[in-house]
């Protein structure tokens, strides 16, 4: 892995400490949150350069602001919202934030260095450990935030009308807590069933991904009992979509399939899911809940280019699809951020323009 650091300048001369969260604009603006550095870094559409966009280096706490006038504390998983906005964990203040184009931060809900459980409005609203969110508009017109409170074992929803933070489902005093947290969360027994019943072990990610009816009614969470969970908003249900709690690696469907504590999670235009997992890989889950690995060798930890499973990670964690750049992924222990070229990519022999933008496919060669 390459040396820590803040260095902005030419992508290829660029340093990361702990890059976690990516967000992409529809203009192929990438943004990366490193945590560890409490900065929030872009990398410019045409991939050519590295910048600071928001935060100071080294300099933690709680200040909106502008550029490196403010601070931010461990910020985490990002997503895109209205008017290409960046909305942002800001973990370890235990708030929601959002950043625009101009590196102007603000906080939306949440009390700054405040942990607890209450659901209220923007700023009296409290969070433990918010790690990852996604964004939302549904068949109403209205737009959300659903966002993974990770220590709370909660997944939360913002209402941009009314700027109300409310429980969407799991349980804050999940009762089973402590023996999930014995053998690393092996066979721990989440529930299924409706939202206000269902629970949740140690969320870490969440996307939205389409039904088989080609509507974007599910959020798909990873769960550290090693599920991918699915909560279905229309009739109100979490179920668990793969995975059988075994913390293993077995491809399959449904609960025949295996994994190691997955971790980020995004989804392409036709409803097909990537995943990264304990094991230094990614992994392809389809709506049918068919789950495939995809990107770099089992349980193999380092650093190598390459074709599919050929290729080396090490600790991938949140990742970003987009039209233009294929499937971008935070290589958080190498430090680095990797590019995984989509299918339709001149490389793998067909024209980039025959690809229905911004469906991503894994290309094997």
């Amino acid at each position: 892995n390459q040396d820590a650091g803040a260095k902005d300048g030419p992508i290829g001369e660029a340093t990361f400490t702990e890059p976690n969260g990516i967000a992409i604009t529809n203009d192929g603006t990438i943004y990366i949150s490193d945590s560890a550095d409490h900065i929030i870094r872009v990398i410019d559409a045409q991939r050519t350069t590295v910048s600071t966009i928001a935060g100071l280096k080294d300099n933690p706490g709680h200040v909106d602001e502008k550029g490196s006038k403010a601070r931010l504390n461990a910020p985490d998983g990002m997503t895109v919202g209205p008017n290409q906005v960046i909305f942002f964990a800001d973990r370890d203040n235990h708030v929601i934030r959002k950043v625009d184009h101009t590196g102007l931060v603000a906080t939306i809900a949440g009390m700054s260095g405040e942990v607890g459980f209450v659901n209220a409005k923007g700023k009296d609203a409290k969070f433990d450990d918010p790690i990852d969110l996604a964004f939302h508009t549904n068949k109403a017109g209205k737009d959300f935030l659903f966002i993974v409170d990770h220590s709370n074992n909660t997944i939360r929803r913002y209402a941009f009308e009314t700027e109300m933070v409310a429980n969407l489902t799991g349980q804050p005093n999940f009762a089973e807590e402590g023996l999930c947290e014995t053998g690393n969360g092996s066979n721990c027994p989440v529930i299924d069933g409706k939202l206000n019943e269902a629970t949740f072990f140690r969320p870490y990610g969440i996307a939205v991904g389409r039904s088989s009816g080609n509507t974007n009614s599910y959020l798909y969470v990873t769960d550290g009992s090693h599920r991918i969970r699915r909560i279905d908003l229309v009739q109100g249900i979490v179920e668990t979509f793969a995975g059988d709690g075994v913390p293993e690696h077995t491809d399959g469907q449904g609960k025949t399939a295996q994994m190691n504590f997955p971790y980020g999670i995004t989804a392409d235009a036709d409803g097909d899911m990537y995943f990264s997992t304990g094991h230094h890989i990614v992994r392809e889950l389809n709506i049918m809940a068919v789950i495939e690995t995809s990107m770099g060798e089992v349980g193999k930890s380092g650093f190598a280019d390459g074709w599919s499973q050929k290729a080396v990670f090490f600790e991938p964690t949140r990742l970003a699809v987009h039209c233009a750049h294929g499937l971008i992924l935070a290589d958080r222990g190498n430090r680095r951020i990797r590019r995984i070229t989509p299918k339709c990519d001149e490389a793998f022999g067909c024209i980039t323009s025959q690809c229905r933008c911004p469906v991503f496919k894994t290309g094997k060669k």
